[in-house]
């Protein structure tokens, strides 16, 4: 027996956090082979400067056309090996009042039937785009799913939105929205590594125009320099933004009291500006 410290959160984000425990969960090691094809007898991947329509033709007849890289995920990719998914959904006691839904009128656009005894949820997503089917997962397989849709190659992390949308399109079940929010904010992979800035620009402000000599000044401070004969290192610029008339005064030091006074036999011979930048 040993001594434990924990904590309690008012608002946490899964049901159970194993914290950075050693042996409990690792940063996962991602391995990837590279397939390397032992046929060479297919002349579709030779290079060639010029094709005909005839090649070209057969070329479109071989290829195959559907995408890989398809953003949305579906059932028969998740859950094509399982064959008992409504036996699943009747065991599944979150499900019931689901079941008892089947064949009742519509609520708020949305209705359960039972296609080759598996639930499904019908619903119209606007007036336009129709009648959408989801299928209905049971508690058991949950989790598969939403490791497809999130920690898969082709899901790439890409947040709670995101993810939502994905398996929305295809799978529903009761809490969908609170389980995917679990699911992503207790996601090991994203909370170790740096998160970048999102922050916005600053907003695009109107340029300022002087119309007037000596409305507007800017001054800086120059160096150090390489230190002259006279031990000068610095120099305080004035700049007139309206005729770009420009003054320079050297210094050897840049305190308060060499700048002011700098400053201010500037402004004797030039006269007040009304605006210091």
């Amino acid at each position: 027996m040993g001594k434990v410290r924990a904590c309690l959160l008012e608002d946490p984000t899964a049901d159970v956090i194993l914290g950075n425990i050693k042996g409990i969960r690792e940063e996962p090691v991602l391995h990837s082979t590279p397939v390397v094809s032992d046929s060479h007898t297919d002349k579709s991947d030779c290079e060639a400067l010029v094709v005909t329509r005839a090649q070209s033709k057969n070329l479109e007849s071989t290829t195959s056309t559907p995408s890989d890289c398809d953003s949305n995920i579906t059932d028969s990719d998740v859950l094509s090996s399982f064959t008992d998914i409504g036996e699943r959904q009747k065991n599944d006691p979150s499900l019931a009042p689901w079941f008892k839904r089947v064949g009742s009128n519509p609520v708020s656009g949305v209705s359960f039937i039972l296609e080759d005894g598996i639930l499904k949820r019908k619903y119209s997503k606007s007036k336009l785009s129709g009648i959408h089917s989801t299928l209905v997962v049971p508690e058991s397989l949950r989790d598969l799913v939403l490791s497809y849709a999130y920690d898969s190659v082709l899901a790439g992390h890409f947040g709670f939105r995101k993810t939502l949308v994905s398996i929305k399109s295809q799978f529903s079940w009761p809490n969908l929205y609170s389980d995917v929010k679990k699911y992503v904010r207790s996601c090991h992979v994203c909370q170790i590594k740096p998160r970048t800035s999102h922050d916005k620009p600053a907003p695009l402000q109107r340029v300022y125009v002087a119309e007037e000599p000596f409305q507007r000044v800017t001054i800086d401070i120059i160096g150090p320099l390489p230190v002259s004969e006279d031990r000068f290192e610095y120099f305080l610029t004035m700049v007139d933004v309206a005729t770009r008339w420009a003054e320079a005064v050297p210094l050897r030091r840049i305190t308060a009291t060499d700048v002011a006074e700098s400053l201010f036999q500037i402004i004797c011979r030039l006269g007040f500006p009304l605006e210091i930048v």
